[in-house]
This record gives C-alpha cells, structure tokens and sequence, in this order.
C-alpha cells in the first residue's frame, strides 16, 4: 500500500510547515509595518498643519461648552484624518490578529474609539 501525505502536509501546513512560517512572516510585516506607517503619518501631521489653523481649533475648541460641545470637540479631535488613518490601520490589525471579518474588526475598532471618545469628556486626563 502506498503512503501519501495528509492534505495539510502537503501544502506545508502541518506541525510547522512552511505555510505556518509564511503566515507568521506576514503578520510580523504587519505588526512591524503599522507603527512605521503611524509615524509616517505623524510626521506629514506635523508639516501640514499651519500655525493658524492649530489657533483656529483652539479657539472653536474653546467656545463650545455644555456637554454636546464638548463631545463634538472629542469628535473632531478623536475622527481627525490621522485619526482616521489610525483606525484603519488598528482595525486591519485586529482583524489579522484575531482573525476576524474585517466589517467586524472596523466595528469593534470604531466603537472603541467611541468610547475613548465618551470617556474623554468625563476624564480628561485620559
């Protein structure tokens, strides 16, 4: 009787295989690609922001009091483009990560950032 290999050794996806050490190289790509993407972002932030338009938002910030005022501060502070950017980039993770759909990881991203949001307005230590 002739012996042949298990379908998932064949594709180098038993005990360690190949296909395991190809996955664990993709997510360390992954894991080592977000933060420098974030930093890249940080740094476009920095230099396109204009000294006017940071005394602008200071000053909007400022003028909103009462408690819709200052969750819509939040909101612009939080849902920011480089926010937004950051977002996607944590939701790709999680999904990768925790091997979720991504509709789902960009929900449970998204309403943690909410949270964040929320809890902002009540600590603003945080």
């Amino acid at each position: 009787m002739a012996h042949t290999k298990h379908p998932c050794a064949a594709r180098g996806e038993h005990m360690g295989g190949e296909g395991e050490l190809q996955e664990d190289a993709r997510d360390d790509r992954l894991r080592i690609g977000a933060p420098i993407i974030q930093q890249l972002l940080r740094v476009i932030d920095a230099y396109t922001i204009s000294a006017a338009d940071i005394a602008s938002l200071t000053a909007t910030r400022a003028a909103a009091s009462g408690l819709l005022g200052k969750l819509v501060n939040q909101a612009f502070t939080v849902f920011n483009l480089f926010g937004v950017l950051t977002i996607i980039l944590i939701a790709v993770a999680v999904s990768v990560n925790y091997e979720a759909t991504p509709r789902k990881a960009a929900y449970v991203t998204v309403l943690a950032y909410v949270v964040y949001m929320i809890l902002r307005v009540y600590l603003p230590v945080i």
